[in-house]
């Protein structure tokens, strides 16, 4: 499903942000007040106010778009990451400029996330899956740069194994096999997977 956009101008980066307080009759007033602080302090570019559930709706539907990012990246490559609030805009810059320098023929790139807790969930694809893995290495790399993790919400997982020295130390990973050993002598949880 296509949607307008809500703003004229385009920007680096956009905030979706939904507030719920306490009380319905003051706290449309109180948000709009925030909103208005920021702009006056130039902390913010612009800024639209959904004005009714529906408008609401059509806003989240933006963040949700998955259907556009399937057809734009034909073999698509996601990412679960989780960054140091500090380093996210240093990132976001990084990833962009490293695909155009290292693998151009990328099919374009979406970055969005939760401020709150650091978590980032990178999207963008090829239009075949030859260069999948260096992709994926880039990406790992500079997230191992910023002092981030290859996974934050969704855990590490099959795909993300071979991965895991990016954001864990070799002590690290020992330790977690110790734990393991000692926990599961036996390898009967996960025989394969993970940690050995």
């Amino acid at each position: 499903m296509r949607w307008a956009q809500p703003l004229s101008e385009s920007c680096p980066f956009y905030v979706l942000c939904e507030a719920e307080g306490f009380a319905p009759d003051m706290d449309d007033a109180r948000f709009e007040a925030v909103i208005m602080q920021a702009l006056d302090a130039g902390d913010v570019k612009d800024a639209v106010i959904a004005q009714s559930a529906r408008q609401r709706d059509e806003l989240w539907r933006i963040r949700e778009d998955f259907e556009a990012e399937q057809e734009l990246f034909r073999v698509m490559i996601d990412f679960d990451i989780s960054l140091p609030l500090s380093a996210m805009d240093a990132f976001s810059r990084e990833v962009d400029e490293a695909l155009n320098t290292h693998i151009p023929e990328f099919l374009g790139l979406h970055i969005l996330g939760h401020l709150g807790d650091g978590n980032l969930h990178v999207t963008t694809g090829l239009p075949t899956p030859e260069r999948s893995d260096d992709l994926k290495a880039l990406v790992y790399g500079l997230i191992a740069k910023h002092g981030g993790s290859i996974s934050a919400e969704h855990g590490i997982g099959l795909n993300k194994r071979d991965y895991l020295g990016y954001s864990r130390s070799p002590e690290e990973i020992a330790t977690m096999r110790l734990l393991k050993k000692a926990l599961d002598p036996k390898n009967t949880l996960n025989p394969g997977k993970i940690l050995q």
